[in-house]
């Protein structure tokens, strides 16, 4: 593409210089050394002022010397052709007079009647001047001809310069080189309809957080050739996206280029806000500093007796009648729409819980839907539980034991409100979410029933 743009150019700009050339020809030849032939060049220009300049010039030059009277005669008879395209018909007849007395057999040649009419009549004057001399006067010498002939001369200069009504002629050659021009300027740019034909282009835009090829930016290329591409996620981004022209194509693959497309790249930036540095900021026995107290329970306290991460956690006691709730509050968090890991770890401690009923849970309110996970006792037995529309009871994965620290995890999309329940990243149930007109928030709770529910509670975060 790029080398038939610059021979495209460079043609451009040949047929510019070739008629730049052409327009100035006739001016470089008037240039030349012949006088005669610059003013027989002038003449058909139809710049007649220059070319009587010329003349002039040449008439003063030459009117002296005997071997130059063909030449004068030649001149005195063009300057009685610019006379009579004028309309000056005096001038006409005085200067065909001095070309026939210059050189008798002038203008033999002559295609325009009325033109030679005039010629053959000063012809014919001059016939009779010269019969009468024969007869009466004595020959003139050589010195006084050439003082006769330059007065002539020094009068014609004092002459007014003549008012040329000229006889515009139509301009064949401008002509011919414009439709020249044209067919040139035609023949280039209709080769734009074969790029047209031939090249598609492939619009490319690539949003942060993306590794691949094509890189952003426009393509052209050959109709129907087959372009691949491939992307890939950077560290710190999820949720790669890749779109044809608007529907969702896969990570990598080949595109026809059947036609001209867009492609958009776009990944999300993994933001994880953490909810658990409170922990161990907090003094030890007493109630974490960035939580707001539910409601008390048996006992809310910060310890150092044991931990997921970090050197502290939480422990939160319930008892009959009086569950130990805590909340934070999340709308100065600016969280947007997608897809969020919502993760904390939970540790039940079985010597503590006493009794054959009560629960331990996680919730998070926000984007109108509420979504829990934790262990309940059913008949004193320990079961997992989530609540979508509806309460969900489980039995625990094989292989996970509540009264170790344990990784559960909500995945929650925003847009379709559908969440996914793990454990140890063991899927325990999906579904809809359960509407909430209460304000976002996370909240911690044990409680329920008639024992002493009790569980610890750390590193608690929502990664988007």
């Amino acid at each position: 593409m790029f080398f038939k743009k610059q021979f495209r150019g460079i043609a451009i700009f040949t047929l510019s210089a070739f008629l730049c050339f052409t327009f100035s020809f006739e001016y470089s030849y008037a240039q030349e050394e012949n006088p005669l032939l610059n003013a027989q060049g002038l003449y058909k220009q139809g710049k007649f002022i220059e070319a009587v300049k010329v003349l002039e010039t040449f008439i003063e030059k030459i009117s002296g010397s005997p071997t130059e009277q063909k030449r004068l005669a030649e001149a005195y008879y063009l300057l009685a052709r610019i006379y009579y395209e004028a309309s000056e018909d005096a001038r006409v007849e005085e200067y065909l007079k001095q070309a026939v007395e210059a050189f008798a057999d002038i203008g033999k040649e002559e295609g325009d009647l009325d033109f030679k009419a005039r010629l053959e009549r000063a012809r014919g004057e001059w016939q009779k001047i010269q019969v009468s001399k024969d007869k009466t006067t004595p020959v003139v010498e050589n010195e006084t001809a050439k003082k006769e002939a330059a007065k002539s001369i020094m009068i014609e200069k004092e002459k007014p310069a003549p008012q040329f009504k000229i006889k515009k002629k139509f301009p064949w050659l401008l002509t011919i080189l414009g439709v020249g021009v044209v067919a040139a300027l035609v023949v280039l740019l209709t080769k734009k309809k074969d790029q047209t034909l031939t090249e598609q282009t492939l619009n490319v835009t690539i949003g942060e957080g993306v590794n691949g090829t094509p890189a952003a930016g426009s393509y052209n290329y050959q109709k129907d050739a087959v372009v691949n591409y491939s992307y890939s996620l950077q560290s710190g981004y999820s949720n790669l996206t890749v779109n044809l022209d608007g529907s969702s194509v896969a990570a990598s693959g080949d595109i026809s280029m059947n036609g001209n497309h867009n492609l958009t790249v776009s990944a999300t930036k993994i933001v994880t806000t953490s909810f658990w540095d409170g922990f161990e900021s907090s003094s030890v026995g007493s109630p974490p500093t960035d939580w707001e107290i539910y409601t008390n329970g048996n006992s809310i306290a910060v310890t150092d007796s044991t931990f997921s991460e970090g050197s502290k956690s939480l422990f939160m006691q319930g008892k009959p009648n009086n569950s130990a709730i805590i909340q934070r509050w999340l709308s100065n968090f600016g969280f947007t729409t997608g897809t969020f890991n919502i993760t904390y770890f939970m540790k039940v401690d079985g010597s503590k819980w006493t009794g054959t009923e009560g629960e331990a849970n996680f919730s998070v309110t926000f984007f109108g839907k509420e979504l829990t996970l934790g262990v309940k006792k059913v008949g004193g037995v320990l079961k997992m539980q989530y609540i979508d529309t509806g309460v969900r009871i489980v039995d625990i994965p094989g292989g996970v034991n509540v009264e170790n620290w344990i990784v559960y995890k909500i995945v929650f999309n925003s847009v379709s409100g559908i969440a996914q329940y793990y454990v140890n990243n063991i899927l325990l149930g999906q579904g809809s979410s359960y509407a909430s007109s209460s304000s976002n928030r996370i909240t911690l709770g044990v409680g329920v029933g008639n024992s002493y529910p009790s569980a610890y509670f750390d590193s608690i975060s929502i990664i988007r």
